[in-house]
C-alpha cells in the first residue's frame, strides 16, 4: 500500500493527476483504496489501474479479426521454436559430455594399452633371461 504522495512521486506526476485518475476511475478502483486519518492509500492492483489510465501501461490491443486457427497456428510455431532452440542446446551439451567422456576413455585406455606393454616387455625380458640360463646350464 502506498500513499498518494508516494505514488506521485513513483510515476513522476502530481498529486493532483492522481487524484484526478482516482476521481475518474471512481468505482474501478474504489477496492483498492482505503482512507486513514485523511490520507488515501492505495494496493498494487490500484496502482496498476491508474498506471493504464494514465497510459504509462499498454494494454494490448485485441484484433477484431483474428480466427482460431491463426491463433493455433501462432502458438504452434512459438512452441515449435523454442523447442527446436531447446532441442539443439541439449543435443549440444550432451555431444560435448559425450565427447568428454570419450575423450577420458580413451586417456585411460592409452594408459592400460602403455601398462600392458611394459608388461610385455617385462615378460619376454625374463624368458630370455630364462632361456639364456638354460642355454648355459647345458
Amino acid at each position: 500500500m502506498k500513499d498518494i504522495k508516494d505514488i506521485a512521486s513513483m510515476l513522476n506526476v502530481s498529486r493532483v493527476t492522481v487524484y484526478n485518475h482516482l476521481k475518474k476511475l471512481d468505482k474501478e478502483i474504489e477496492a483498492h483504496t482505503f482512507k486513514k486519518k485523511g490520507v488515501t492509500y492505495v494496493d498494487d492492483e490500484g496502482i496498476k489501474l491508474l498506471k493504464i489510465s494514465m497510459g504509462l501501461i499498454k494494454l494490448p490491443t485485441i484484433r477484431e479479426n483474428i480466427s482460431i486457427e491463426n491463433i493455433v497456428d501462432d502458438i504452434s510455431s512459438m512452441v515449435s521454436d523454442n523447442l527446436k532452440d531447446d532441442i539443439s542446446s541439449l543435443i549440444a551439451s550432451s555431444l560435448e559430455e559425450y565427447n568428454q567422456d570419450l575423450k577420458k576413455e580413451m586417456g585411460d585406455l592409452k594408459e592400460q594399452n602403455n601398462k600392458l606393454i611394459e608388461l610385455l616387455e617385462e615378460k619376454e625380458s625374463k624368458s630370455l633371461l630364462s632361456k639364456l640360463k638354460n642355454l648355459f646350464k647345458s
